[in-house]
């Protein structure tokens, strides 16, 4: 890629998955239960609700990729939110990708 490739947007959006929320599932391979939150509403036990994406976006060519998710309640507050987005943005940079813009 050359430079101007590399220059995207960072965009953040939550989905309900409230469908499936009572449901927990079995990965075999990692012997682990999920469904449960992992940011925002850490209760213990609690089932998430809802899955916050993070995505970028290529500016000058048509691109795009999932780069992050988390499975949360109905709320995540503000220094949670900050954390997965600078992780994001970290993750971003490592790649030699340049984010230029965010919205969310």
């Amino acid at each position: 890629m050359d430079h101007s490739d590399r220059l995207c947007f960072l965009s953040t959006d939550s989905i309900e998955i409230s469908i499936i929320s009572n449901q927990l599932t079995y990965n075999k391979n990692t012997s682990e239960v999920g469904g449960y939150c992992i940011l925002g509403d850490l209760e213990k036990g609690k089932t998430g609700s809802k899955l916050l994406l993070a995505v970028i976006r290529g500016i000058k060519s048509k691109w795009k990729q999932v780069i992050g998710c988390h499975i949360t309640g109905t709320t995540v507050d503000g220094l949670a939110m900050k954390q997965f987005i600078e992780e994001c943005l970290s993750a971003c940079k490592n790649a030699g990708l340049q984010v230029i813009s965010y919205g969310s």
